[in-house]
């Protein structure tokens, strides 16, 4: 795979998947969300939203990080490089950080927590912010490997824990609840059953 998709100018695409990965990203899951919150008059929703979303983001990349140190995988262009010029790179401290992919861990769960929030809030523009945000991750975690940062199985574990954070956290922590109490109506004159809870 590394042969297949690496590129002999690794400069331009690691340069791109940060712009996209750090700035492109948040700057669609969170804009993407506003709008499709504003498109349906919901505008009220969205800092909750951004909220969940940022959630989900910081978890995933405290994920990874943890991983890489513990791992301490060799990048591939350093693997290629004979013994004695690996530590003659340009940031040696980052040589055995290439398992697993931050910025693709970072841009599938900004992309999947974004897509998850609106389908879970019914908004109409969901299906833009799924297939625009699906779009760019896997963009992303291509550079990754054309630039020579990353094995494809550092990309593909990457878009796995960053798509499982970014769905679990706004669906199994952030769900609507819905908690009903049923009991005998209460007040002057009153009779029957009332109903309450949290929706």
């Amino acid at each position: 795979m590394r042969g297949a998709l690496r590129t002999s100018r690794t400069t331009a695409p690691d340069v791109t998947s940060s712009v996209i990965g750090f700035v492109v990203m948040p700057a669609m899951a969170f804009g993407t969300g506003a709008l499709a919150a504003r498109h349906d008059g919901r505008l009220g929703e969205w800092p909750i939203d951004a909220l969940i979303i940022g959630e989900a983001a910081v978890l995933a990349a405290d994920v990874n990080q943890l991983t890489k140190f513990m791992v301490g995988r060799e990048r591939p262009f350093v693997h290629a490089l004979p013994p004695e010029q690996r530590q003659s790179t340009s940031q040696p401290s980052d040589n055995n950080l290439s398992f697993f992919s931050g910025h693709t861990t970072l841009a599938f769960s900004l992309a999947t927590a974004s897509g998850t929030v609106a389908s879970m809030r019914g908004y109409r523009e969901a299906p833009v912010i799924w297939v625009v945000g699906m779009t760019l991750a896997t963009l992303t975690g291509y550079l990754r490997i054309a630039a020579d940062k990353h094995y494809f199985t550092d990309v593909l574990t990457g878009a796995l824990v960053g798509s499982g954070i970014g769905f679990a956290v706004p669906y199994f922590f952030h769900r609507p609840r819905t908690d009903v109490g049923i009991g005998p109506a209460s007040g002057s004159g009153a009779s029957g059953l009332t109903v309450s809870g949290v929706f």
